[in-house]
């Protein structure tokens, strides 16, 4: 698989640190391969644990691939409430890749994935610019700012309907049953479709 670098450090990684990371060369990996990154810095563009979960669940069972989950330590709780929920292939590189000294392997990794699944955050256009098809979760923000930079295939889902989207905000100013609607309404069927929608794994039924 052809991996594109874009504003990365020069001092891009090799396929022996990769294996490193990976615990295996990049080719050993069962495919198709989903990166994961569940967390984003912000609560009103952070879609739920149980929702990653449930769309990685549903690609292993249909694709039989990978999943690669992305994220720094903090992050961890949030990792591993979505690596208990799966009994197939999991890489977890939680805590093991850091910005901005590791942006090269980063990028490297996340170009080494066939899909990204991810939430508005950092790790979104870092995929974004090494052309890994991705897939984002968007709350509060305006998917408009993030494709000025794409070298593969982007969509952006976001439920505009509702009255508040996007208010870019990072914390939802809304309470009771409205509070975070714009993450709540989407549902992890909705991020399925639009996942075989990309049509490029052919395993993907």
């Amino acid at each position: 698989k052809q991996v594109l670098y874009t504003h990365f450090p020069k001092a891009f990684s090799s396929p022996q640190e990769a294996e490193k990371l990976l615990g295996c060369l990049p080719e050993a990996i069962k495919r198709p391969v989903l990166g994961i990154a569940p967390k984003s810095v912000a609560p009103a563009r952070t879609w739920d644990a149980d929702n990653f979960a449930d769309v990685a669940h549903k690609f292993q069972a249909e694709s039989g691939g990978t999943v690669v989950l992305f994220g720094i330590e903090s992050e961890r709780p949030t990792t591993q409430a979505v690596k208990s929920q799966l009994k197939g292939s999991v890489i977890d590189l939680t805590g093991r890749l850091n910005l901005p000294q590791g942006a090269g392997l980063m990028g490297y990794t996340i170009g080494l994935c066939d899909y990204f699944l991810c939430n508005d955050s950092g790790l979104m256009h870092i995929a974004i610019a090494v052309g890994t098809p991705t897939i984002a979760v968007y709350g509060s923000g305006d998917p408009s700012y993030a494709g000025y930079n794409k070298k593969g295939p982007f969509t952006a889902l976001q439920h505009k309907e509702i009255f508040c989207v996007p208010c870019l905000k990072n914390h939802c100013y809304r309470s009771g049953a409205g509070h975070n609607e714009c993450l709540k309404t989407l549902r992890p069927e909705e991020v399925m479709a639009a996942l075989k929608r990309l049509g490029q794994v052919t395993q993907i039924r």
